[in-house]
C-alpha cells in the first residue's frame, strides 16, 4: 500500500501552480490568452478553486513555519552532537545532518509554493478587478453613446420639423 505524505501533496500542488503560472507567462496564440483570462474570471468552478486556494495558502504557510522549526531543531541537535563527541563524525551525527538537509529542502519547497501561491492569488484578484473595471467602462461607454445618439437624433428631428423653439436666423425672419 502506498501512503501519500504531506510533502508529496505540497509538491504536486507546487507543480500544478507552476504550470498555471507558466500558462500566463508563455506566449500563446492571439485569441487564447483573452479566452483563458475570461474563463478564469467567469467560471464558477474557478471561483470555488480560488476559495480553496486561500485555504491551501494558509496550510502551506503553516507547513513552512513548521519546516523552519524542524530545521532549527536539527541544527541544534547537530551542534550538541558535535560538542559531545569533540567534533568527530559519527553515525548519529550523519543521521542528524541527513534529517537537517531534508528539513531545509522542505523549507525551500514550501517557501517556493507559498510565493507562487500568493503570486497566483494576487494575479487572479487583479484579473477580477480588471474585468470589473472593463465591464464598468463598457457600460459607461454605452450610456455615453446612447446619450450622444439621443442628442443627435433630437437635433436632427428638430431640424426636420423646423422646431419653433429655436431662435430664427435673420434670413428666416426676412422670409416670414
Amino acid at each position: 500500500m502506498y501512503i501519500i505524505t504531506l510533502n508529496q501533496i505540497i509538491f504536486g500542488v507546487a507543480l500544478l501552480e507552476l504550470l498555471v503560472s507558466v500558462l500566463f507567462i508563455i506566449p500563446l496564440p492571439k485569441g487564447w490568452k483573452p479566452g483563458l483570462l475570461r474563463f478564469v474570471e467567469e467560471s464558477p468552478t474557478m471561483k470555488k478553486i480560488m476559495d480553496y486556494h486561500k485555504f491551501i495558502i494558509f496550510i502551506v504557510a503553516l507547513q513552512w513555519i513548521y519546516s523552519i522549526k524542524i530545521a532549527a531543531d536539527y541544527q541544534e541537535q547537530h551542534l550538541i552532537e558535535r560538542e559531545t563527541h569533540f567534533n568527530a563524525v559519527n553515525l548519529r551525527d550523519l543521521h542528524i545532518l541527513e534529517k537537517k538537509f531534508a528539513a531545509e529542502g522542505d523549507i525551500y519547497l514550501n517557501g517556493t509554493l507559498l510565493f507562487v501561491s500568493i503570486f497566483l492569488n494576487r494575479l487572479f484578484a487583479l484579473l477580477q478587478y480588471y474585468y470589473q473595471v472593463k465591464q464598468l467602462s463598457e457600460i459607461e461607454l454605452k450610456v455615453n453613446l446612447s446619450d450622444n445618439i439621443s442628442k443627435i437624433l433630437d437635433t436632427i428631428q428638430k431640424e426636420k420639423h423646423g422646431d419653433s423653439s429655436q431662435p430664427k436666423s435673420k434670413e428666416q425672419k426676412k422670409n416670414d
